[in-house]
C-alpha cells in the first residue's frame, strides 16, 4: 500500500501477477468471495475503499461486486457501451443474491456518463436513453470529453489539477456520492 503525502488517500496499485488470480481461484470454494474475505480485516480502517476493475465480468469483477455496498459503472455514451449495460445490471443482481449469505450489499449504484461531448446528437441521445431506461441510477454529473484528460491519463504520475475542468466534474460526483 502507498500513500499520497498530498492527499489523504492510500492506494494499492495493481500488480501483473493478478492476471493469474482467476485460474488461482478458479479451484477454490467460493472464488467470488476472496476480495470479500481479503478486505474484512482493514476496513474498518478506511472512511472508503475504492476498488477499480476492468470493464468486463469475469471473476475479479464479480468479487469486487461482492465486496462493494456502492457501485460506480463509467458509462461511455456510445453504442456497444450503451448495449453492455443491462448486461452490468444482470450481474449485479446475481452478485446481490450472493450477498446475502454474507454481511455485503450493494445499496447504491451510480452510472457516471464519460467521455461527454456537448451538442452532439449521438452522445446527448445515448444520455437521454441512458436516463430514461437507468433514472435515480444515473449521475447528474458526467466527464466531459477532453484531450488534457487523455493526457494525465496516459502519462504516469500526473494527476488531475484544480484548475482542469474534469477534475471539478470528478469532484461535483464525488460530492453527489458521498
Amino acid at each position: 500500500i502507498q500513500s499520497d503525502p498530498d492527499y489523504p488517500l492510500f492506494v494499492c496499485p495493481s500488480q501483473l501477477k493478478l492476471m493469474a488470480i482467476e485460474q488461482e481461484l478458479s479451484g477454490e470454494n467460493n472464488p467470488g468471495y476472496f476480495l470479500y474475505e481479503a478486505l474484512e480485516s482493514v476496513q474498518d480502517d478506511f472512511d472508503y475503499i475504492v476498488i477499480d476493475t476492468q470493464p468486463n465480468l469475469n471473476l475479479m469483477t464479480r468479487s469486487a461486486l461482492i465486496a462493494s455496498d456502492t457501485v460506480v459503472i463509467p458509462q461511455a455514451l456510445e453504442k456497444f457501451a450503451a448495449e453492455c449495460l443491462s448486461l452490468s445490471y444482470d450481474c449485479i443482481e446475481g452478485v446481490r443474491k450472493a450477498q446475502r449469505y454474507i454481511d455485503a450489499d450493494i445499496k447504491t449504484i451510480k452510472i457516471l456518463p464519460v467521455m461527454f461531448e456537448r451538442n452532439r446528437i449521438l452522445g446527448d441521445a445515448y444520455l437521454k436513453a441512458i436516463r430514461e431506461g437507468y433514472r435515480e441510477d444515473v449521475s447528474e454529473h458526467y466527464i466531459s470529453r477532453a484531450a488534457a484528460v487523455a493526457q494525465v491519463y496516459s502519462t504516469p504520475g500526473a494527476k488531475l489539477s484544480e484548475g482542469m475542468k474534469a477534475y471539478g466534474e470528478y469532484a461535483s460526483f464525488v460530492d453527489q456520492l458521498i
